[in-house]
């Protein structure tokens, strides 16, 4: 009798620890979804104001510059921001011990950040800037290393805060960090500054804006922080197991990174700074679709690792599909309205975006699951699986993006991404069935219990 209750007992915990996990994530979910919602209106905003403002060309240095500072901090921060999230949402150390242990990594990152530029701006080399002359040169190179610098530390602290399942604070952040940015360039437009705005004018508004959430980032971690100085470093072998997995986010991240972004460093050398600024309106526009499995990737990484594997597989599937349904719905609505909306809001000079844009839809609708599946082996430690899939995209993307954009221009870049989004849906996909006893459809396919477990989570919204 004894033996039966206890098993009664367990099956009842487990199963109230199930559905407690589950509206966990759903309600995180839930919030991440509306903050996006905001970050995306903004975003959308603020890319007609920068376009209009700095024009194909403008636009084309600034955003040669932007996607540099987020490769080279990609590559310093040599995959730590996923260890300290999964280290700290799973209790494997504390905010002090991870902090007392990696401190002095970080400046030497720090360091090799101002030695990067300072070699890129004394040996004249184009690969991060798309080669301003005169003083622009020297503003520019001096921006991008500030940017790197500070984005640097916002990466770290924000993935502390995520470790620490604070994501209120990380979610108001990114809101704010958008809406600085996008409050000071409405100024600029709204006053007629137009004639002195220039691409360094919008680099230190954005500099600006991202020391204020550095700071906001920092306080909020000092007040989580105990009071006690009795600070433990991590041994040898556990600093060991900690920059293991920190190695394979890291190869993970600079791939997926280059994945995303090497055609924009592509079209700039063969094509210039102004077809760079029409190419990378249409793959940022693409992109924003991808709200939906980012919202959720944010919080189903730290949650992971604390649901049972039955549970997490039920959870993947059914967001999966819900998040591929609603993103052809909203592709099919974009690409009806394109020819339409680019030219109108964003200037006839963009025009050429349009069709871009629309080609650049069919790899962003199945990318959606890549998004959400790697986001739940990244929590439960299988970064391998991200790893081999991002490594074969990046490799196949490049390759398609050299032979692609000489010869057929843009429209190239465009077909290199597809190429790439569907071969990294195929490999997830593979890896996520050989780990999950589920169908594909299971993943694919809405089903009609969806349907009213939507309506549900709306109405208790």
């Amino acid at each position: 009798l004894h033996f039966y209750l206890k098993n009664i007992l367990i099956n009842i915990c487990n199963t109230f620890t199930f559905y407690y996990n589950t509206m966990g994530v759903y309600k995180s979910i839930s919030l991440s979804f509306l903050s996006q919602i905001i970050n995306l209106v903004i975003s959308f905003v603020l890319s007609i104001l920068i376009s209009r403002l700095l024009g194909k060309a403008g636009r084309g240095e600034y955003v040669l510059i932007i996607t540099s500072m987020g490769f080279i901090v990609q590559v310093l921060c040599m995959g730590m921001e996923s260890s300290i999230t999964y280290y700290l949402s799973n209790k494997l150390q504390t905010l002090q011990s991870l902090f007392y242990s990696i401190n002095k990594i970080i400046l030497a990152a720090i360091g090799t950040i101002i030695a990067i530029i300072g070699i890129q701006y004394f040996c004249n080399s184009h690969i991060f800037l798309a080669a301003p002359s005169g003083n622009n040169k020297l503003v520019y190179s001096v921006c991008l290393g500030i940017l790197c610098i500070i984005n640097l530390l916002n990466t770290i602290t924000a993935s502390m805060l995520n470790g620490l399942k604070l994501y209120n604070t990380v979610i108001v952040n990114s809101i704010l960090l958008q809406l600085i940015i996008f409050i000071a360039v409405i100024i600029l437009w709204a006053f007629t500054f137009t004639n002195y705005t220039n691409t360094g004018t919008i680099l230190f508004i954005t500099i600006a804006a991202y020391s204020i959430i550095f700071i906001i980032n920092s306080k909020a971690l000092l007040a989580v922080v105990s009071t006690n100085n009795n600070c433990i470093k991590m041994s040898k072998i556990e600093l060991k197991a900690f920059f293991k997995y920190s190695f394979i986010s890291f190869l993970c991240g600079v791939f997926q990174y280059l994945s995303y972004k090497s055609d924009f460093w592509v079209v700039h050398y063969y094509k210039g700074a102004s077809a760079l600024g029409v190419y990378s309106l249409a793959a940022t526009l693409s992109q924003l679709l991808w709200i939906i499995p980012q919202s959720i990737a944010t919080i189903l990484f730290p949650y992971s690792g604390n649901l049972v594997k039955e549970a997490l597989a039920i959870i993947i599937c059914r967001l999966g599909r819900v998040s591929l349904f609603i993103i052809i719905i909203i592709v099919m609505a974009a690409a009806a309205l394109a020819k339409y909306f680019i030219p109108f809001i964003y200037g006839t000079e963009y025009t050429e975006a349009v069709h871009l844009f629309i080609y650049f839809l069919i790899g962003i609708v199945p990318f959606t699951l890549v998004k959400i599946i790697s986001s739940a082996f990244a929590g439960i430690g299988k970064v391998k699986y991200n790893l081999i899939g991002s490594v074969l995209s990046f490799a196949i993307g490049l390759i398609a993006y050299l032979i692609l954009i000489p010869k057929y221009g843009l429209i190239g870049g465009v077909i290199g991404s597809n190429i790439s989004y569907f071969l990294s849906t195929i490999i997830a996909l593979y890896f996520f069935k050989k780990n999950y006893t589920i169908k594909y459809s299971d993943i694919l396919f809405i089903k009609m219990n969806d349907f009213k477990a939507i309506f549900l989570k709306l109405k208790s919204i």
